[in-house]
């Protein structure tokens, strides 16, 4: 279910697309502890190794493969991604235009 607080879900119009929404002010450790993508796992009722996380920061990156999700990196032009935390991604995208569904399947097939 989508918390009401998160006011940025309903100015962009996002709430439509997800079952559930939550952040790190909703969990007492923030990235690049596991605890908000464990919530979210949790929420859904999905295992986490059925799961994706599209992320564009180390600590979120960090964050996704500690909770046990695959991860698609988008990164962001203001925070490139370290060597180190590349080794932490199933795949690597230069837009978030190039995110297609394929691409998650693909990354979940393993």
């Amino acid at each position: 279910m989508l918390n009401p607080e998160h006011e940025s879900a309903v100015i962009f119009d996002l709430e439509r697309f997800f079952a559930a929404w939550a952040s790190s002010d909703d969990i007492p450790r923030g990235k690049p502890a596991p605890d908000v993508y464990l919530m979210v796992c949790d929420l859904i009722g999905v295992s986490p190794d059925r799961c994706v996380a599209v992320e564009d920061s180390p600590s979120g990156i960090r964050a996704a493969r500690a909770a046990g999700l695959k991860v698609i990196a988008v990164p962001h032009p203001s925070v490139p991604l370290d060597l180190p935390s590349l080794g932490f991604v199933d795949v690597a995208l230069v837009s978030i235009d190039r995110l297609q569904t394929d691409t998650v399947e693909s990354v979940l097939r393993g």
